[in-house]
């Protein structure tokens, strides 16, 4: 099994710097792979009242390791 390390921004500071933080104080739902030298290779955004397909994050997982 994989292990990644994942990003908590109790302070929203990532959410203002990607561009990602909305008006009401929160951030929109946005995933984002970031590759070994810190290169975003893949970003997705869902609607938060939508469940998200899964399988377009192991495809992108997927591509980053051929």
């Amino acid at each position: 099994m994989a292990s990644f390390p994942l990003l908590g921004d109790l302070n929203k500071e990532v959410c203002r710097r990607y561009g990602v933080l909305r008006p009401e104080g929160f951030s929109e739902r946005v995933t984002y792979l970031i590759d070994e030298k810190g290169t975003v290779r893949y970003r997705a955004t869902s609607d938060l009242d939508q469940p998200r397909d899964i399988s377009d994050y192991l495809q992108a997982i997927d591509s980053l390791h051929p």
